[in-house]
């Protein structure tokens, strides 16, 4: 499939003028998506997107339209809508996005710091420029579930690892 654009559905004077360098789509109900917008088979399912700019900027639109989360070639596309924009969100371009989920967090990379925000509201959760002092590069997450041995009462467990590449 072609990759997926956001000129059809956001309207550029919503976007002001900041270059946008990050991006996400990701559903409230079903965990992280994509991170940027290459792969058009995860639109249907999000309801989110999330961009961020040069200038620190969070730009985040509802994507909707129930009827092309079929896979439906003659389901129309879906439709955004502005919900709120941060302009001082970060002192720094925004580098990388994500969600975990099992926090219901937002990652976010921006000036080579990481910080961890709450959704839906985006306070600051936590903040690891004192570790990374400005040399975070990249960041990767993974998850998975382990299942429970008998002896520990056969709980399964999630466990999330959050990676960050440093210069």
């Amino acid at each position: 499939p072609a990759p997926f654009s956001l000129s059809p559905l956001i309207r550029p004077d919503a976007l002001g003028s900041d270059a946008i360098t990050a991006s996400l789509l990701y559903s409230q109900y079903f965990g992280a998506l994509a991170q940027g917008l290459e792969c058009a088979d995860s639109v249907p399912a999000a309801d989110r997107i999330v961009l961020g700019t040069e200038k620190g900027a969070l730009v985040i639109f509802d994507l909707s339209n129930p009827s092309s989360r079929t896979s439906s070639a003659s389901a129309p596309p879906p439709s955004a809508t502005f919900v709120a924009r941060h302009d001082r969100f970060v002192p720094h371009k925004i580098d990388q996005l994500a969600v975990i989920k099992e926090l219901n967090a937002l990652v976010c990379l921006a000036g080579g710091d990481l910080t961890l925000h709450s959704l839906p509201d985006l306070n600051l959760l936590s903040s690891f420029a004192p570790q990374t002092k400005g040399a975070g590069s990249n960041f990767a997450l993974h998850t998975e579930i382990r299942h429970g041995v008998e002896a520990e009462g056969g709980v399964p467990t999630i466990r999330t690892t959050l990676a960050l590449a440093c210069k």
